[in-house]
């Protein structure tokens, strides 16, 4: 019987101005590679930069694979609050609701913001998964799932400006 992995999504989320960059061929390798090892659902909080990169390569990688009459992955959003993209630039908040509109499935954590709802949202995505695809292994949230026992996938981060 073939094992069904579910993927939390975490990562550095940034403000638009901040300079860390990912290769798109880097994020999409990892995706994939997830994907060949089993992984068939993957939830994500899609916050600008990582966790929104990561979510733009499962989608593109679920429309390859449906082409190709593959086994698609499913990708889930849970944002942390509803306002998550209201002070992004207009660019950055179509990239975000084109997501949401390529989704299998989104929620919403909690309402509003608070100081602790990305950590709590990514506890809740940690708890319901068997592994974690990343950008930085020593952030709280990389520990903790590595203290529940969870594989932590890493993507190295391109450069930082």
């Amino acid at each position: 019987m073939e094992t069904k992995t579910v993927c939390a999504v975490i990562g550095t989320t940034l403000k638009e101005t901040e300079g860390i960059q990912y290769t798109t061929d880097a994020v999409s390798a990892k995706v994939n590679e997830l994907v060949k090892n089993g992984t068939v659902d993957f939830l994500c909080h899609a916050g600008y930069g990582f966790p929104l990169q990561a979510a733009e390569a499962v989608i593109a990688l679920r429309d390859a694979r449906k082409q190709q009459g593959l086994d698609t992955p499913q990708l889930c959003i849970i944002a942390p609050h509803e306002s998550q993209s209201s002070d992004w630039s207009d660019e950055a908040r179509e990239r975000y609701y084109s997501v949401h509109e390529h989704t299998d499935g989104v929620s919403f954590f909690q309402n509003r913001y608070s100081d602790d709802c990305y950590e709590k949202c990514e506890q809740y995505m940690i708890d319901n998964s068997d592994c974690v695809l990343c950008d930085d292994e020593t952030s709280t949230a990389a520990q903790y799932a590595k203290s529940q026992g969870k594989t932590v996938v890493v993507c190295e981060v391109l450069s930082v400006a």
